[in-house]
């Protein structure tokens, strides 16, 4: 007897500004994803600053999952992205990338075309996905990190990174121009208990417009 594959529904990944109800989650994955966390007093000033903050969620309530987040400042011609962080159960499945293409769309929607970071020295795994999502090397912090234990007065070096957005491609112009773009409503699959994006790299951006158009409007 032949088994019968039945297609796997594809789950509901979305973006949702992060408000106050969303930051004791937040702050409970900052702790778990580095060794000098944000503070929750740190996101709330983020908030009440007027920061773009956005939370990426998987699934429907009640069992959504907080994939990850990012906060970002907007500045005069740039927006300098503060913190941007994959909850550790859900790293490795293309979630950074997905989150900086909404910053990247969102920053052109305001009319912008820089995006800055700042990233510590030794955070090889963090670089190695910015240089790849195409940021470049454009300065360095001495001692702008906390490093070492709790209480150290130990310092670490920080990496500056820029991305210029006006090099986009064709894509990038289409979307950040035209809010009814074609897109497409199929956002990942669920494999086991893991959560994975699908979508093809070439069309990566036109298929998170479902989702991100709510930040073109922010």
């Amino acid at each position: 007897m032949n088994a019968v594959l039945k297609p796997i529904k594809a789950p509901e990944v979305q973006f949702e500004a992060m408000g106050p109800g969303w930051l004791k989650a937040v702050a409970e994955i900052e702790k778990t994803a580095y060794t000098h966390p944000w503070t929750q007093g740190n996101f709330m000033d983020s908030l009440n600053a007027g920061y773009q903050a956005q939370v990426l969620i998987g699934g429907a309530a009640p069992q959504a999952e907080l994939l990850g987040y990012f906060v970002a400042m907007k500045g005069m011609d740039e927006v300098h992205l503060l913190n941007i962080t994959v909850a550790p159960a859900h790293q490795r499945q293309g979630w950074a990338y997905l989150m900086l293409d909404a910053l990247a769309l969102w920053t052109r929607g305001q009319g912008i075309d820089w995006l800055w970071l700042e990233v510590r020295v030794g955070n090889t795994r963090a670089k190695s996905i910015y240089e790849r999502y195409g940021f470049k090397q454009v300065g360095k912090r001495p001692n702008y990190y906390p490093a070492g234990l709790v209480g150290s007065t130990q310092r670490e070096d920080a990496l500056v990174m820029s991305l210029s957005l006006s090099r986009a491609t064709a894509e990038w112009a289409l979307i950040s121009t035209n809010a009814s773009a074609p897109c497409y409503v199929t956002w990942g699959f669920a494999s086991g208990n893991r959560w994975r994006p699908f979508y093809p790299q070439r069309e990566r951006l036109i298929q998170c417009l479902t989702v991100l158009k709510l930040l073109l409007i922010q």
